[in-house]
Formats: C-alpha cells, sequence, structure tokens
C-alpha cells in the first residue's frame, strides 16, 4: 500500500485530513462526530490501531482507515511490509490522542498539525481536591476534540455528537456468531453489557445479574454481553447460560452481596463477540445497561438509549455518554469519589460505596424507564 503524496491545496479539489486516535474504544468512538463534521470540507482519513479499525470502517464518510502498526514518525517510512508513507501527505493532522509520538507523527505527515488538549491536570485537581477552587471544568471531551479540529461553538457536543454505523459485512457476521439475537426483531430484548477497564468503574457481574433478573421479570428478554477482550477462548460465540458463573464475578475484595451467585431463572443469551458483530447486535437493542466503559460510548452511538453506571468515575471528567437517549446513574453521596482519574482496581477505604450504594433494583428500574421509553417512541414514529 502506498499513500498518494499528491498535492490538494489546488482549485476544486479538497484538503486531504488526517485524524490520529490510536485507542481506547470509548476515546475512539468519541472522534467520530469530529470526522463527519470534517468531511463537509476535506477528504477525511483516519489513523488507529487495529482493534478499533471497526469505529470507524463503516462510516461513508471517511476515506481511508490507517493502522497504527504501519505508521511511525520521522522519515515517514513504515512499520508494515509494502507501506510507504512519504512526509507531508496531508494537508493537515488534528491529533487527538495528545501524546508527545502522536504530535511528533502529525508534524511529519501533515503540512500543518494541531493537537488536543488533554486536561488531565484539572481532573487531577477534581480526584485531589474535587469541587473547589478554583472550580476547574473539564470540557466533554467531544467539546475538546472538536476544538483542536478548529469546529468551534457551545454546539459542538450536538455538531459534533459521536456516530457508529454497522457494515453489511458486520451484521452478516453477527447473525453467524449470535443467531438468537435476530430471532426476534430489533428492539425486543435490553442489553447489559459487563466490564470495564478498572474495578472501580465496573458494575460487579454478580449485581448485573439481579438487574437481568428483575427486568426480566418485568417482561423484555435480556442479552448478557461481555465486550471484546475480556475473556477466553469463547471469544466470537454465543451460548445460552447464566451469567453467575465463577470468571464474571471480578472484585476479589470487599464483595458486594453475600457471597452468592445471583442467577436468573433461565438461561439467557451469553455473548462474546469481536467488536464488528458487537456493534450489530447492541444495534438491535431496546435500551443498554453498561458500565462507565467504552461499549457505553459505542452503544450511544448507534443510537441506542444508554444506561451509564459511573461507579468511582463522574462525569465531571468530559466523558459522559453522548447519544438521543443517555442516562447516567451514579452515587453521588460518596465523598471519596472520584478515586482517580481513570479508575482503580481496589478500594482505597474498602467499602466500595461507589457501587455499593448502586442497588440492583434502581439499577433496573432506570433501565426500564429507558426500554419504554424507547418503545413508546418507536411506536409514535
Amino acid at each position: 500500500m502506498v499513500i498518494d503524496p499528491e498535492p490538494s491545496i489546488f482549485a476544486g479539489n479538497r484538503p486531504r485530513v488526517l485524524v490520529l486516535r490510536f485507542h481506547s474504544l470509548g476515546d475512539c468512538v468519541l472522534t467520530t462526530g469530529v470526522t463527519r463534521a470534517l468531511a463537509a470540507t476535506a477528504r477525511v482519513s483516519v489513523a488507529t490501531e487495529e482493534r478499533f479499525r471497526p469505529v470507524f470502517s463503516a462510516l461513508p464518510w471517511i476515506e481511508r482507515v490507517l493502522i497504527r502498526e504501519d505508521l511511525v514518525s520521522g522519515r515517514g517510512r513504515a512499520a508494515g511490509a509494502g507501506v510507504t508513507i512519504p512526509t507531508a501527505v496531508f494537508d493537515r493532522v488534528i491529533d487527538l490522542q495528545g501524546t508527545p509520538g502522536t504530535r511528533r507523527l502529525g508534524r511529519a505527515l501533515g503540512r500543518e498539525a494541531s493537537t488536543v488538549r488533554t486536561r488531565s491536570a484539572a481532573r487531577r485537581w477534581q480526584v485531589l481536591w474535587g469541587d473547589r477552587f478554583p472550580h476547574p471544568r473539564v470540557p466533554h471531551a467531544v467539546e475538546r476534540y472538536a476544538k483542536a479540529a478548529g469546529i468551534a461553538g457551545a454546539e459542538a457536543t450536538t455538531t459534533c455528537r459521536p456516530e457508529v454505523r454497522v457494515s453489511v459485512e458486520e451484521d452478516t457476521a453477527a447473525r453467524l456468531l449470535a443467531p438468537e439475537v435476530f430471532a426476534s426483531p430489533p428492539g425486543t430484548a435490553v442489553a447489559i453489557v459487563t466490564g470495564a477497564s478498572r474495578r472501580t468503574k465496573e458494575y460487579p457481574s454478580e449485581r448485573f445479574a439481579q438487574v437481568a433478573a428483575l427486568v426480566r421479570a418485568a417482561g423484555p428478554a435480556v442479552w448478557w454481553i461481555e465486550p471484546p477482550g475480556s475473556g477466553d477462548s469463547s471469544a466470537g460465540r454465543s451460548r445460552m447460560a447464566p451469567p453467575g458463573s465463577p470468571h464474571a464475578a471480578r472484585l476479589d475484595h470487599g464483595r458486594l452481596d453475600d457471597g452468592r451467585d445471583h442467577v436468573p431463572g433461565a438461561a439467557m443469551p451469553f455473548l462474546r463477540l469481536p467488536l464488528g458483530p458487537l456493534k450489530a447486535v447492541l444495534a438491535r437493542a431496546r435500551a443498554v445497561a453498561v458500565s462507565d466503559s467504552g461499549p457505553m460510548h459505542l452503544a450511544a452511538a448507534l443510537g441506542r438509549p444508554v444506561l451509564g453506571v459511573f461507579g468511582s468515575t463522574i462525569t465531571g471528567f468530559g466523558f459522559a455518554p453522548i447519544g438521543p437517549q443517555t442516562h447516567v446513574l451514579e452515587a453521588m453521596d460518596v465523598a471519596c469519589r472520584p478515586c482517580g482519574v481513570h479508575g482503580r482496581n481496589h478500594c482505597w477505604l474498602g467499602h466500595w460505596r461507589c457501587l455499593r450504594d448502586l442497588e440492583p433494583a434502581r439499577v433496573a428500574e432506570e433501565l426500564l424507564k429507558l426500554a419504554r421509553q424507547s418503545e413508546s417512541e418507536e411506536g409514535d414514529g
């Protein structure tokens, strides 16, 4: 593969823009609306990691998806065999990763480059001091990405609302891997997505199992989903099984229940899918309950009603879900929140109150509200 280095700034041609965002899943999703806005006046390419290619691959306004593993900064050579990337091949590079390495890469590949402000110092202030003077405001990530791209205005989260689509190939793969999901029309089941990058962000599986039982008792079917990379050799498969197995309960300190398995009565679809087919499955859900994680942003960008369950992290960090119907549930009166910018694997105080105080009955109630609202609006449509 050779990236054409032809100049593009001349009459009748649009400038070539490269957007850099290598990781993680949620951040990649949050850049999609910015790429859509840029595509109104430019030819837009994206560089990301191979595992996150499906975030961008079905978007019609993306000209090319480049892979991080094939890019190196400096002299314009490539790590991948047969790939040559000349320097200054793009008119503009927009670095939405914001690391020294991506800044160097942006300068190497673009005639001009801009970089996002991470605002990590402001988030660390909130961890240490909470909402105290000087009360640093952290804009939503979408606002920061839009500003780096030169898209100004108070409506950035609307103009650049994240959007993800499902390709025909991804839908076909999902039908093969999870046929039970496609046995009923779209919007007939609620999805519960487990997992998060840190344990203090992850609503425990044994509690989500209680939520599933309550939701199913109220009528809707439930799909139990573990995100990509969460597991074992069953990745890319589905099966009918309850989620009470030992690997599902990941809090090894301060368990939030009495230690018993809380298994819903009958079996339900238990899904562990690659990212592409996962998009196709989430797109069919009536509503989605999920911890503060990449799949939360993925479901919202697919236009699904989303209940984001936040533990130790807060929406003030700038990563609340953005979509047509999104709601966040969090324990507001826990003084030690937030205890870390990215969450932690252990509760320093041992009480896990940021998760313990969110009772499954409350989570199920909010999820059912979203599901009923979605059903009502689709019926009116």
